[in-house]
């Protein structure tokens, strides 16, 4: 499976609503700074039980997720990206997020995560970055 991160915003307030923003690019031309967004593209969010149930939305023309909850997201959740001729990505949320500011040990991500996702086309090779 081929893929990178792309980008994910978390936004926290108050630990009340959760936010989890997102874009989906094809990355086969993400060497040569083209970012064209996958309208259509599917995010499903999957937790730990009891931790939130799961949540599916497809991106837009521009490319964009977002999840809205009511609680914040735990570390253990995952999000699998699909969109039909490419190649699925799927990442722990964890491990893209940072620890929570006034609780490091929390089991839960802090309260702002910026990351980047691409889907890579299948059979495609990334382009190469300019010399």
């Amino acid at each position: 499976m081929r893929h990178a991160l792309v980008w994910v915003g978390l936004t926290l307030g108050c630990h009340k609503t959760v936010v989890l923003d997102g874009v989906i690019v094809d990355g086969a031309n993400a060497a040569a700074g083209v970012q064209k967004p996958l309208e259509g593209a599917l995010a499903i969010m999957t937790c730990p039980e009891g931790k939130t149930r799961e949540r599916e939305v497809a991106a837009n023309a521009s490319g964009h997720v977002r999840f809205v909850l009511g609680s914040r997201i735990h570390r253990a959740c995952t999000l699998d990206v699909k969109l039909t001729g490419y190649e699925p990505a799927r990442f722990v949320i964890g491990d893209v997020c940072p620890k929570h500011e006034e609780e490091p040990s929390a089991p839960y991500c802090g309260t702002e995560t910026v990351v980047v996702v691409r889907l890579m086309p299948i059979g495609a090779r990334p382009t190469p970055a300019a010399p």
